[in-house]
């Protein structure tokens, strides 16, 4: 398999969960960074809230075990930034929309990924803060999400 298969199947599982919008299968630097307002509207803002999700490979070791194939393992990070609003309570919105994306992760029928790999349900908020993103005050997590891939087949 490859890292592009495995991605397809690891995005096609983040971008249907409900509340997800605006989701990218690679981090949006150039758009984030751009100080262009309305390419960051485009490309970020759903329903008048600030709120992306984007998600990018960043280990992917392999192992030999004993008489057996060589297994590769993947470690996803999705990071999610969603416009605070104290009077709607978003603190609220984006630990409830942390959680049901790890959920969903944990319990997704598709644990092998349509035979590209074998996803590992221990999906897991790794960090929460809040940042500055796109000029607009944002809540920012960043989830965790792994999965073994068999390169020998």
């Amino acid at each position: 398999m490859s890292y592009t298969t495995v991605k397809d199947e690891i995005y096609a599982i983040l971008s249907g969960v409900a509340g997800v919008n605006n989701a990218y299968d690679y981090p949006r630097l150039k758009v984030a960074l751009s100080g262009d307002e309305s390419s960051q509207k485009a490309a970020f803002v759903f329903d008048s809230i600030m709120q992306t999700w984007w998600m990018e490979r960043v280990s992917a070791p392999s192992e030999k075990l004993p008489q057996s194939d060589v297994f590769r393992n993947h470690t996803w990070r999705i990071t999610g930034f969603y416009q605070v609003n104290d009077e709607a309570e978003t603190e609220h919105t984006i630990q409830q929309l942390a959680d049901t994306i790890c959920n969903t992760f944990n319990n997704v029928s598709n644990i092998h990924l349509n035979g590209t790999a074998e996803l590992i349900p221990a999906a897991t908020l790794e960090e929460k803060e809040d940042v500055i993103f796109c000029s607009t005050l944002c809540h920012k997590v960043v989830l965790n999400v792994q999965a073994n891939e068999d390169v020998m087949q």
